[in-house]
């Protein structure tokens, strides 16, 4: 028969399959399948059956050699249900045709089908000859490839792990089923930024294929591209090129390659391709990717990682710019469903791309490229810079508010979070049991359906009851004229984002916004925030070449010289043409090395007069002394703050709790120090350096005492937290200090002040052996325990009880990027005490003085309180002008005029509120 002919009723058979599950035959499926002439299964035999079953079949592996993926997949379907109707689940030949029907689902773009398929194969064939027979893992191995696909990498590395080692024991390690396991392993942890060990595993896996040299070209092509991806993502780009080309040239001669393999060696020369700087054949190699997965869906995760090459490889061309919209656009679509699962669009770095090919559009079309009023495409615009952001901080936020929430939303709230914690076990046991055979992943899969469901009927009655809730949990109620219905009289919103091309800018003033982007590229940019942070102290990425360029450039300038041409070329490319009139306070949602470096330190003229004497560095123009600053993950924090929590009243809350000068051996010592010896001396380590080893979840979890110990005590945090509780009237029983600043102590109590303070030593990941995540310093126990091992760290923060309306964290870096493209602006320490209850936070970018945090803290919380109070971000800004203008410390060697001593904290949330 033509296929012309069969094509309607493949669609048909396919469609079938798609609306109905039933494993019943009628007489009318029977005729659907026209080369059975046997017609109708009346008084048809098993024989009969099995015989049509087989035709069916032949015809499909015909299908299959033609590349006719969809065609194959019909016959397969029929296939399989012949032989369901003779064998009912009991013979492996059934389950043979349902394994085929994965194979051929994915290659037909049906993912949701196609993870059926195998699953049901990978769970049939554990029952009926064993979890280690190498069928079984042959369906093992397409299931897992299937959920990378569809973008559930960490469930398919739950299920790789123990198969990998059952297939190394019953198989071999050098068996051709264990080496596919491993290299469907190291994809999924590629999709999860392991790309170090992906790229081992790639390397092991292509050298088995090799060594064995079992002459399957295609599955070594597949293997060498593979490897040159995760070359390619570690900048090993010369390395790459050769396992790229290779694969290409091999899968491209070849009939019956999975058209996902074919992308997946196109894209990777592709990327290697534009890694070495020629973007016009990564263009061609790209669309070449998109043209082979003709016919998937269009929201494969594939699909999405490939257009998002090909758009940054026409940016990369200035004549072509224009062109990228569109192959962003489709990388960015945000869909609920990604193979019929839902996902979360988390692609922060397609939306920055995008602002750069709305503003190449924009360019093409003559627009003024000083300051671009937002016109046609100022809703997309708009929403790539929203969702340019990490909103993980706006989850806590409102996960924390929800938490403290009273009455039935309050439970309901908790309720959700706790059935949401026993839903990531569930799938977490769910994995495992399918992992070691799939004995009782049945059980589990029951319980997850249930657990879906409770959380369904759960959300509803929050919706009725407490609307607000999943107002801030997406940008679905944020629109670009939001802003407008936020702001108050003498308030701005400027958004910066780091892009491709350059930062680009939204400020929102005086009923006006005003889209915008820097003359200056990138690493111009990175460069003066890199040296601004040098020069007072903080964290930086700065290189050996740099810091001596910089030493020499500052030599005879006095002993503590500023950057003000730097602070300036800052200040040009960020306000430059921006409308300040009657402006005070300006919200800031920044990314990347700007987000490391507060605004309030730059300044709009250079002054005269030596850098390093005080007089001028008083005398400067400083933008702190002309705005307010106030910091925000992102936009939909200030609504959720505006919107549900203006007016909130917490009458039974303490009124102030401060905990720190914890007690250790290493001699008294003073925070911070002066701008001198900042510069010379040793900085904090990188964010990007000490995140690089270790982890959350690995095995080093022991804290070195002796090294906890060690450090310095801190006695001036006493005093400063005594002051601060003097402020409040000195409650009983608000002051955790020495002996009694434990983490047991923190952790057993209700934390709910107005103002919590944490006065201590601020660790980066990695400063002490088994600090592989941020913290704060307490009072180490004599035996560490589970409980207790002086060190609070990020993720205990995070569940700490608390309800705070300003948690002060006086330590050094807790709120340090590294100066680096990408740094986050908030560490996780800031996060951690968002997600733990905190309503706003003073946090600080570099190691605080001692004498400074002590002055500093108080008075800020001081002019907060009183017959006549300031808003949070005007008392800020007040106590580091004081702080500036106070002669009394100035030396030859030091002097708080410089914004080492009077600019490290920053206020993140509503600055406006009292």
């Amino acid at each position: 028969m033509a296929r012309s002919r069969r094509r309607p009723f493949l669609l048909a058979a396919i469609l079938g399959i798609m609306l109905a599950s039933s494993s019943d035959i009628s007489a009318q499926d029977a005729d659907s399948y026209e080369p059975h002439p046997q017609g109708q299964f009346a008084g048809m035999t098993g024989h009969d059956m099995l015989a049509a079953s087989d035709r069916a079949a032949a015809d499909a592996r015909d299908a299959v050699e033609k590349g006719d993926w969809l065609e194959a997949y019909g016959s397969y379907h029929w296939a399989q249900r012949f032989r369901h109707y003779v064998y009912q689940g009991t013979h492996p030949d059934e389950f043979d045709m349902e394994h085929a029907l994965g194979e051929t689902a994915i290659q037909s773009g049906f993912f949701v089908y196609a993870k059926r398929h195998y699953e049901s194969a990978f769970q049939n064939r554990t029952k009926l000859i064993g979890p280690s027979h190498p069928d079984t893992l042959v369906s093992l191995t397409g299931y897992a490839g299937v959920l990378i696909e569809i973008g559930l990498p960490d469930h398919a590395l739950s299920i790789l792990a123990p198969a990998v080692g059952r297939a190394k024991d019953a198989l071999g390690p050098d068996h051709p089923v264990t080496i596919d396991l491993l290299q469907q392993y190291g994809r999924a942890l590629m999709q999860l930024n392991r790309v170090y060990e992906a790229e081992q595993t790639f390397a092991l896996v292509l050298a088995e294929r090799e060594r064995l040299d079992t002459g399957n070209e295609i599955a070594r092509a597949i293997s060498a591209a593979d490897l040159a991806n995760a070359l390619a993502v570690r900048n090993r780009y010369n390395a790459a090129k050769p396992y790229a080309e290779r694969a290409v040239k091999t899968l491209a001669e070849k009939y019956g390659v999975r058209r996902t393999d074919v992308a997946r060696s196109q894209a990777s020369l592709g990327t290697v391709l534009l890694g070495l700087g020629e973007a016009e054949s990564a263009e061609v190699h790209f669309r070449s990717a998109i043209a082979a997965l003709d016919g998937t869906g269009a929201d494969l995760p594939l699909r999405k990682r490939i257009n998002q090459r090909l758009g940054l490889a026409l940016l990369r061309q200035p004549a072509k710019r224009d062109l990228a919209l569109g192959p962003l656009q489709a990388a960015a679509t945000d869909q609920s469903q990604i193979g019929g699962f839902k996902r979360e669009n988390g692609n922060h770095a397609v939306h920055r791309l995008l602002i750069d090919a709305y503003y190449a559009k924009a360019d093409e079309a003559g627009s003024s490229m000083d300051a671009l009023e937002l016109a046609d495409h100022s809703p997309g615009v708009f929403r790539s810079m929203l969702q340019s952001f990490d909103n993980s901080a706006d989850r806590a936020i409102v996960s924390a508010i929800g938490r403290s929430a009273s009455g039935a939303s309050g439970e309901l709230v908790r309720t959700r979070e706790r059935m949401l914690i026993e839903r990531e076990e569930l799938q977490a046991e769910h994995a495992a049991a399918q992992g070691d055979g799939g004995a009782e992943s049945e059980k589990f899969r029951i319980a997850l359906i249930h657990n879906g469901d409770a959380i369904r009927r759960n959300e509803d009655r929050i919706r009725k009851i407490f609307p607000e809730y999943f107002d801030f949990l997406g940008s679905k109620t944020i629109d670009i004229d939001t802003p407008y219905e936020l702001l108050r009289p003498g308030e701005a919103l400027l958004m910066v984002v780091p892009t491709e091309i350059s930062t680009q800018i939204l400020y929102y003033a005086n009923g006006h916004h005003v889209w915008k982007r820097t003359s200056a590229t990138p690493e111009e940019i990175n460069s003066a925030v890199r040296r601004l942070l040098w020069d007072v102290g903080a964290p930086n990425n700065a290189s050996p070449a740099e810091i001596v360029s910089w030493m020499d450039e500052m030599a005879n300038k006095g002993a503590y010289p500023y950057s003000f041409a730097q602070a300036k070329f800052l200040y040009d490319q960020l306000f430059s043409g921006l409308n300040r009139d009657d402006v005070d306070h300006v919200f800031v949602v920044a990314d990347g090395p700007l987000a490391s470096l507060p605004l309030g330190l730059l300044v709009d003229e250079i002054p005269q007069g030596r850098t390093g004497d005080p007089k001028t560095l008083r005398s400067a123009s400083w933008l702190s002394n002309q705005l307010s600053f106030s910091v925000l993950p992102s936009l939909q924090t200030l609504f959720f703050l505006r919107k549900h929590r203006a007016g909130d009243n917490h009458a039974t809350r303490n009124k102030f709790i401060g905990i720190g000068d914890p007690i250790l051996d290493g001699d008294a010592n003073t925070r911070g120090g002066s701008a001198h010896r900042r510069r010379s001396g040793n900085h904090a380590p990188s964010l990007r350096n000490v995140f690089r080893t270790g982890g959350i979840g690995t095995d080093e979890t022991k804290i070195a005492l002796d090294e906890l110990r060690s450090l310095a005590r801190l006695p001036g945090t006493a005093e400063e937290l005594t002051n601060l509780s003097q402020i409040f009237g000195s409650p009983d029983n608000s002051l955790y200090l020495s002996d009694r600043a434990t983490e047991t102590n923190v952790k057993s109590r209700r934390l709910d002040a107005d103002v919590l303070a944490f006065a201590t030593h601020g660790l980066l990941a990695g400063e002490i052996n088994g600090a592989i995540e941020p913290g704060l310093v307490l009072t180490p126990p004599a035996a560490a325990t589970s409980n207790d091992d002086g060190y609070l760290a990020m993720s205990e923060i995070a569940f700490l009880d608390l309800d705070a309306e300003w948690v002060i964290l006086s330590a050094c870096n807790t709120a340090a990027g590294d100066g680096s493209s990408g740094a986050a602006g908030l560490s996780g320490l800031a996060r951690a005490f968002f997600f733990a209850g905190a309503e706003n936070l003073l946090v600080s970018h570099w190691p605080v003085r001692d004498a400074v945090a002590a002055r500093m803290t108080v008075r800020t919380v001081e002019l907060t309180t009183g017959k006549s109070p300031l808003t949070r971000a005007s008392a800020l800004q007040q106590a580091m002008k004081e702080i500036r203008d106070d002669p009394s410390r100035d030396s030859a060697a030091d002097s708080w005029a410089h914004p080492n001593a009077w600019a490290p904290f920053s206020l993140v949330g509503d600055g406006s509120a009292k």
